[in-house]
């Protein structure tokens, strides 16, 4: 349009140079036409045409007729003009097309573009929506490695980028407070030790004291007593014996004065006594033998119930443990330490806690070796990797004091990455989950399908996230990079579907070229929707009308550059 206005500009100034030099000439010159003899029409004037006309006053119109002929003479210049520069102008077919611009290019000029074009016709348009977003970890294989309690660091066994298998040692920490659990697992330990070996002592005693009362209530002879001599019976033994014992004399008494005071040999009061000492003897030991019973079976359940308590105990501070990371294999390293070897393999008590016989047996027995330094790391606790990962993050030095909110090491699974797109609230409703897309990054293309649509928008951007799970095997998708994805959905019919390559931006404006035989015209549309390869047409084009498809932008390139070869026409 600039380059249509400027040359209109300049046709006016040549036109009024030729004016001025015209009306210069025939003030200089009166034109005599010698053939032309034809009488002036003017009213009262006989003048002829061709001849020198003075200036009179009677005839008003020999002015008019000069500035007629003036007239004449500038529009046979005009049309002169309009010969020379007749392919400046423009075709204007109807009003519509009134600001078309057009190029004309010969048989050449077209080969030299490779001008192709095609028939705009109604077609389809597939509905697509383009979506941005960005790499990140697939927190569902992300671990933050917190110490599980406070302590310090000892040591430090890798770093960022390092591959790491599961149970892999990361570091070491040292903390007063496993340290106490263990020491209180290894006093819980020797306590019930000591609970399973008065246990046994109160089981043993309950049998033997039980077998004594049942060979009591036979009544045998004292001397048939010693049959029982070396049954473990503690103090039971000796009061069961005393009373039944005293029993028995006061049986053989009573038995004794009863026939002497029948025979009228001893007095009534002697009897009497015999018979009350007989009677207290018996009550005595009756009573004896219930308070044994229930004494050894009390005894019993207490040294029961202990161990019970021990076990429990025990197996709390196994748990503490475990909570702190140890292993099975840490805690039988440790019940080796919480055995006393007070046997030698050749038999005999050993008092050596560093006797060789007794730690190979003590291995022998627990299938593991125990470190000499287990002492000394008493309080030392791994931190270990919960899977096969990268170590993606570090943030600990040896010497350094972590708490137990300290993120010591991050592990991440980059066998796989979470690609989050953010998604306007319009084109929610046209995706779901399981929905395939395509995405494209800056060194390649690859497929997808959306596993998670968030069912919120976030407050600041207000967009949702669409989540795709993408496989990183290769480890070519790095997070944090910034991606695209589109999203094609059902193809709808659009009014005229042209090739997108044959639209073109010119001056901020949608315009297409539109052939017209050996010319070419820019005009103006209004586009509406797209895909990746048409866009629909929703005015300034007829059905049938032939647009350049190959060639287009080269004819963009011409009109704006305004340079055109030799087999160009000129561009408006």
């Amino acid at each position: 349009m600039r380059n249509k206005h400027y040359r209109i500009l300049t046709l006016s100034a040549m036109l009024l140079l030729g004016l001025t030099a015209l009306s210069t000439m025939a003030a200089d010159e009166p034109k005599t036409d010698a053939s032309h003899t034809e009488a002036c029409s003017c009213e009262g004037c006989s003048e002829p045409v061709g001849s020198a006309l003075p200036p009179h006053d009677d005839c008003e119109d020999h002015d008019t007729h000069t500035e007629q002929d003036d007239s004449h003479a500038d529009c046979t210049h005009d049309h002169e003009d309009d010969d020379d520069h007749a392919s400046h102008v423009p075709a204007k077919e109807d009003d519509a097309h009134a600001d078309e611009s057009t190029i004309h290019l010969d048989s050449e000029a077209e080969k030299l573009i490779d001008i192709q074009t095609v028939a705009a016709q109604a077609g389809t348009i597939a509905s697509t929506i383009r979506l941005t977003g960005q790499i990140r970890l697939n927190e569902d294989t992300l671990a933050h490695i917190v110490p599980l309690t406070s302590g310090i660091v000892r040591k430090v066994n890798n770093n960022i980028g390092d591959t790491v298998k599961k149970d892999d040692i990361l570091a070491w920490i040292e903390s007063a407070e496993l340290g106490q659990s263990k020491v209180k697992y290894l006093d819980i330990q020797a306590e019930l030790g000591c609970c399973a070996t008065l246990l046994t002592r109160a089981q043993t005693i309950h049998d033997n004291t039980l077998k004594m009362i049942e060979l009591l209530k036979t009544n045998p002879g004292l001397d048939d007593l010693g049959k029982i001599e070396g049954l473990e019976m503690g103090a039971n033994r000796s009061d069961l014996v005393n009373v039944y014992a005293e029993y028995v004399f006061a049986k053989s008494v009573y038995e004794r004065e009863k026939p002497l005071y029948e025979q009228k040999i001893s007095s009534k009061q002697e009897y009497l006594n015999a018979e009350n000492h007989l009677k207290k003897a018996r009550a005595d030991y009756l009573a004896m033998l219930d308070t044994i019973q229930f004494r050894v079976q009390q005894d019993l359940l207490e040294a029961t119930s202990d161990q019970q308590r021990m076990e429990i105990a025990l197996k709390g501070a196994e748990r503490t443990l475990y909570v702190f990371g140890q292993t099975t294999n840490d805690i039988q390293r440790l019940n080796i330490l919480a055995q006393s070897p007070t046997v030698h393999a050749g038999g005999g008590d050993c008092s050596d806690p560093d006797c060789e016989a007794c730690r190979k047996k003590a291995e022998q027995a627990t299938g593991a070796k125990p470190a000499s330094a287990d002492f000394q790391r008493l309080g030392w606790y791994p931190l270990r990797a919960p899977f096969d990962g990268t170590v993606i993050e570090k943030h600990v030095t040896i010497g350094e004091r972590l708490s137990e909110d300290t993120s010591a090491f991050t592990v991440a699974d980059l066998n796989s990455v979470w690609i989050d797109m953010s998604v306007f609230s319009k084109d929610l409703p046209f995706l779901k989950k399981g929905q395939p897309c395509q995405i494209a990054m800056e060194t390649q293309t690859f497929k997808g399908r959306f596993s998670f649509l968030s069912p919120v928008l976030d407050p600041k951007t207000r967009t949702a996230t669409a989540r795709i799970v993408a496989d990183n095997t290769e480890g070519h998708l790095k997070p944090g990079l910034f991606v695209s994805a589109t999203v094609f959905g059902k193809a709808d019919a659009g009014k005229l579907v042209v090739p997108a390559a044959a639209v073109q931006t010119v001056n901020g404006e949608t315009c297409i070229f539109v052939q017209n035989g050996d010319e070419y015209a820019l005009r103006h549309v209004t586009a509406g929707r797209s895909d990746t390869t048409h866009v629909e047409i929703v005015s300034g084009l007829h059905q049938g009308e032939h647009v350049v498809t190959q060639g287009a932008f080269d004819l963009k390139a011409k009109m704006v550059t305004g340079t055109l070869d030799s087999h160009a026409g000129h561009g408006h």
